[in-house]
């Protein structure tokens, strides 16, 4: 996805969750539709959500699609 697809994403309460969960359990490995399931977003939500913290460093998208925190591939 490219960058101009999620500036304005605006869902604070969101991010915050996500990145909760992926602390509170090391390990945790979510294909998107996965993660959108898990977290109720809709499917654009959350993969504007999880690029977000992909370009903030805090995940890593494995070869495979995997969201993962980035010591983890």
């Amino acid at each position: 996805m490219n960058q101009r697809a999620h500036p304005s994403f605006n869902r604070p309460e969101a991010l915050q969750r996500v990145v909760g969960e992926y602390l509170e359990m090391p390990g945790l490995s979510l294909s998107a539709s996965q993660a959108a399931r898990l977290w109720h977003l809709d499917a654009r939500q959350c993969e504007q959500l999880l690029e977000v913290l992909v370009d903030r460093h805090f995940l890593h998208r494995t070869s495979r699609g995997l969201y993962v925190r980035p010591s983890q591939h």
